[in-house]
């Protein structure tokens, strides 16, 4: 099976917040380059914010980073619009699975 274009794979980390494992990326702004660190990052199970860190792996924003994602109108209507999609088709808890 491919991948869809907008799709780059990375080391699996976790969500900073709900410790989801991530493995992919979509690249939904710009060029696509994969995830370089400083980028944002929304988790697909809890549209929590991350940042990836110097060594790929997911960091929790710290203040001055979260003040301006907060003012960021392109952040915060991604996360909008995923929060929607979320709604509409919700993802299976891990209970679910068994």
């Amino acid at each position: 099976m491919t991948e869809p274009d907008d799709v780059t794979r990375m080391p699996e980390t976790k969500c900073c917040e709900c410790g989801h494992t991530l493995s992919a990326v979509t690249q939904v702004t710009g060029e696509r380059s994969g995830p370089k660190p400083g980028d944002w990052t929304l988790c697909i199970a809890c549209t929590c914010l991350n940042m990836v860190g110097e060594d790929g792996a997911l960091r929790r924003p710290n203040d001055a980073e979260l003040i301006e994602a907060a003012a960021s109108k392109e952040i915060q209507e991604i996360r909008r619009r995923m929060i929607e999609f979320k709604k509409r088709h919700p993802m299976p808890s891990a209970s679910d699975a068994r």
